[in-house]
């Protein structure tokens, strides 16, 4: 096939202006002519700002070096210094400088350049009046730049409504994108727009012939509209007439124009609704060629899919892929672009690789031989930032000397552990990351947490991240900080533990109290204690209670290792170990028959009280007690169960005088009494004088009267007793 070079791009555009009607033609002529070009993804600001080189095609000024002369190699852009972000059309090209203002040069036929004229410029001039710009991306003939306040500019053709300011007629300044806010990234298709809102949702206007603007119809849009059902969406770019955006979960979905597989879903079908990116995962970022699709993985790898005719899949091939393939000899990638039928890829070392078509030199190796594989741009270092073409390619080099040496981040806790290595209150954990002396700077910090408190992988921006922790037990943050050269330290991790939950403490006491509360024996109380999630750290001990008293108490404690304190107290312990004491009073401890016993006996316990006792007083007549000794035993038991004992003795005596006064106090009739009481004297007389016989028949006198008083003066009962007593005399 005939490769024709084509230089002027006007006739093209006019060409295309029924592109509803001539899409299977304007490929083919396009393919022909390598022509077609559009952003990958807005082209937000590096931190590392720095100078723009360009090479390949130069026929309207696109390189920006003053010429229109096509280069192998890389020059130098004008004088421009300071660039933070690059991006490109079919043949004009942006830049956005770090003060927030937006520089355009090439082909400027439909105002794409927004300076207020039509004149294209092979140098650099200013966009208007726009400022405070954070994001600019390149449609094919139209361009769009993001400002600080989340609004949408746009100038240039505007044919399809791609400006999205309710109107089809071309602006040669910026104007303002109707009803969009909050928009945090933005990029330009062929004649399509589309922005990426800070809520995950995509909105898109201007052309939707295959289904681009991914709404579901083919009708083209002056204003934007929400692509229903698509959310958690993190990023956007676009080819020529597709759209993709990358979620959350780090897959890919992609809409519109399909013949060569560009949506990577297996199949050739156009598709008004955006459709998943098959067996794509762990992507990083996403970039749209002409009619071929990027995407670059967490690991560096780079993979393609879709119209491959120059080796723009760079998988050492020229055949279509409907679903993506890994680029050959590839890894450490950190960035993508696309052209129109070349790709581009910065890698971690500052390098560029490029591949694919390269009539102009757009490969910038110094040739003009097409590549199906990566081949280095020649002499290109310190590159922080990249771009493609229609037939061209755009870099920053950075302003500083490449940096080489990965950022240090060290992670402070506020509060600090203590020296069990816990805390017992909410802690923020405070990353802080610092490069190199002289280095490009921190460019962002990545941290995730596993354990109690999950997170997933974060990026932060900045060279600090602040991640409060608030659920109690192990969190572990994983974290690692990249400078703006790609550096990226080993991942460093850090355990947080927090135990915010007092210690618990039971107890058990021995032996424990009887019915009545009380114990008569020296008390143990244990504690057992128990914590989670830090665990016990210090637990009080057995406490014996020895002394006696009622309602006492004692306070054990536990603390956990993250020093929770907590007490409990037992209270009510009731200690008696004394007996009670019994005593008597009123004992004269000999009677007479006369006399009358009187014994008080009395129970007492001055702590836990007699619960039982068999005290009871001793009292009548001594007659009514055996003669001789009497002895009377008391037990007495307090509630404490302690048991007190107790004894008391008395004699009864019988005698001639005592018996004689029993027997006045019985017998009132004196006569009686007194004969009776002559009968004990007189026996009382011969006892005296040893005479035992005369002693026993006087007795034996006594009785006989005592019975005749039987039932007379005396009682039965009475007569029974004074004679039961004369018999032991």
């Amino acid at each position: 096939m005939k490769t024709f070079v084509c230089h002027c791009a006007v006739p093209v555009l006019r060409g295309l202006r029924n592109i509803e009607k001539m899409a299977a033609v304007a490929l083919t002529l396009l393919i022909l002519l390598g022509l077609s070009a559009l952003p990958s993804a807005a082209a937000a600001p590096s931190t590392s700002p720095g100078t723009v080189k360009a090479w390949g095609g130069n026929y309207s000024g696109q390189l920006g070096d003053g010429t229109k002369t096509n280069s192998l190699t890389a020059v130098d852009v004008g004088s421009l210094t300071n660039v933070a972000a690059i991006s490109r059309g079919v043949d004009h090209s942006l830049a956005l400088k770090s003060d927030g203002t937006v520089w355009g040069w090439g082909y400027n036929a439909v105002g794409q350049l927004g300076n207020g004229t039509t004149i294209s410029s092979s140098t650099p001039v200013q966009m208007g009046t726009l400022s405070s710009i954070t994001a600019i991306s390149g449609g094919d003939y139209h361009s769009l730049a993001l400002m600080s306040d989340g609004t949408v500019w746009s100038c240039g053709y505007n044919n399809y409504g791609q400006l999205g300011n309710g109107t089809t007629t071309n602006s040669s300044n910026p104007v303002q994108v109707n009803g969009l806010s909050a928009v945090v990234a933005i990029v330009g298709g062929g004649y399509h727009s589309i922005a990426l809102k800070s809520d995950g949702t995509v909105w898109t206007w201007g052309l939707n012939l295959s289904g681009q603007l991914g709404n579901g119809t083919t009708d083209n849009s002056s204003t934007p509209l929400q692509i229903s059902g698509l959310t958690g969406v993190v990023a956007i770019a676009a080819g020529r007439w597709h759209s993709l955006a990358t979620k959350s979960d780090g897959t890919v979905t992609a809409w519109g124009f399909n013949p060569y597989g560009q949506l990577g879903n297996g199949s050739t079908t156009n598709s008004s609704t955006p459709t998943p990116v098959s067996a794509l995962t762990d992507v990083a970022a996403i970039a749209g060629g002409g009619f071929h699709s990027m995407a670059l993985k967490t690991d560096g790898t780079v993979w393609t899919w879709g119209d491959n005719l120059f080796g723009q899949l760079g998988n050492g091939s020229t055949v279509k892929s409907l679903a993506p393939v890994q680029v050959s000899n590839l890894t450490g990638a950190k960035a993508i672009a696309g052209g129109s039928f070349h790709s581009l890829a910065l890698k971690s070392d500052g390098t560029v690789t490029t591949w694919g078509y390269n009539s102009y030199g757009q490969l910038g190796n110094g040739t003009k031989v097409n590549s199906p594989i990566p081949v280095a741009v020649n002499n290109l270092t310190e590159v922080v930032a990249i771009a493609g073409g229609a037939s061209h390619s755009l870099v920053i080099v950075s302003s500083h000397a490449l940096d080489a040496d990965a950022p240090t981040t060290t992670a402070t806790l506020s509060p600090l552990p203590n020296l069990a290595g816990w805390n017992n209150s909410n802690v923020m954990v405070t990353l802080s990351a610092t490069d190199n002396e002289g280095g490009s700077g921190v460019k962002e910090i990545t941290c995730s947490a596993t354990g109690d408190q999950p997170m997933a992988s974060t990026f932060v921006s900045g060279a600090s991240a602040s991640i409060p922790i608030n659920s109690e037990g192990q969190t572990t943050i994983t974290f690692y900080a990249t400078d703006n050269d790609g550096n990226s330290e080993t991942e460093k991790t850090v355990t947080i533990k927090l135990d915010k939950t007092l210690p618990s403490l039971t107890m058990s006491r021995t032996p424990a109290p009887n019915t009545y509360g009380w114990n008569n024996t020296d008390v143990v109380v244990n504690f057992t204690c128990a914590d989670t999630p830090s665990g016990v750290a210090s637990c009080s001990g057995p406490m014996s209670l020895t002394a006696e008293g009622p309602n006492q108490s004692v306070t054990g404690s536990a603390t956990d290792n993250a020093g929770n304190s907590a007490s409990l107290t037992v209270s009510g312990i009731n200690i008696d170990k004394t007996p009670p004491v019994v005593s008597f009073s009123g004992n004269k401890a000999a009677y007479a028959l006369d006399e009358t016993v009187n014994i008080t006996c009395s129970a007492t316990d001055n702590l836990s009280g007699i619960l039982s006792s068999t005290c009871k007083n001793i009292t009548g007549p001594a007659f009514t007690f055996p003669l001789g000794t009497n002895t009377f035993k008391v037990t007495a038991t307090d509630k404490s169960g302690n048991v007190g004992q107790s004894s008391i003795s008395f004699t009864v005596t019988l005698s001639f005088d005592s018996l004689c006064i029993l027997t006045h106090q019985w017998i009132s009739k004196a006569s009686v009494a007194n004969s009776l009481c002559a009968k004990l004297d007189a026996a009382k007389a011969a006892a005296a004088r040893g005479d035992w016989k005369a002693k026993a028949g006087i007795l034996a006198a006594y009785l006989n009267e005592v019975s005749a008083q039987s039932g007379k003066s005396l009682t039965v009962e009475q007569a029974a007793l004074l004679a039961q007593l004369a018999s032991g005399l």
